[in-house]
């Protein structure tokens, strides 16, 4: 049984804002992280969303040094 996942606007536009294309350089990393975690500091994203936030980022990441 697949749930649907409903995702707060803090995390939308952090996706629309980092990952619109799906590679990113150390900087944009960089970047894309602290926001996330200031975005869960401040509670305008879950803790399950900055997980799924972080690990988007790093597949980025990863794909930008393959």
């Amino acid at each position: 049984m697949e749930t649907t996942k409903a995702r707060s606007a803090a995390f939308i536009a952090w996706l629309s804002r980092h990952m619109g294309r799906p590679v990113l350089d150390e900087t944009t990393y960089d970047l894309a992280l602290i926001e996330a975690a200031n975005l869960e500091h401040r509670k305008q994203v879950s803790h399950g969303e900055w997980v799924e936030m972080v690990r988007t980022a790093n597949r980025a990441l990863i794909q930008w040094s393959v």
